[in-house]
């Protein structure tokens, strides 16, 4: 899922409009959509965004939003010893 989905999904999860996710963080609602539809935003209005979504329960998963904050790494071992 690219940011922008997981932006307009973590709204929808809550039940709000652009217009209200934008006024609770003083933001004009043509922000948010611009960010919902894939397009430059600032890094302030993300963080800003990460931290209303996580206070009101709609977690984007154990990476967050901000990979430069959390990296998740995962790591697959290959069977070498010739059993499958």
């Amino acid at each position: 899922m690219d940011f922008a989905t997981q932006m307009r999904a973590r709204r929808a999860v809550l039940g709000l409009s652009q217009e209200e996710v934008a006024v609770a963080n003083g933001m004009a609602p043509g922000t948010i959509s611009r960010l919902e539809n894939g397009e430059n935003s600032t890094l302030g209005t993300i963080k800003t965004l990460e931290e209303f979504y996580k206070k009101m329960g709609a977690e984007a998963g154990p990476a967050g939003l901000l990979p430069q904050d959390k990296i998740v790494i995962s790591v697959t071992n290959p069977d070498t010893s010739g059993n499958k």
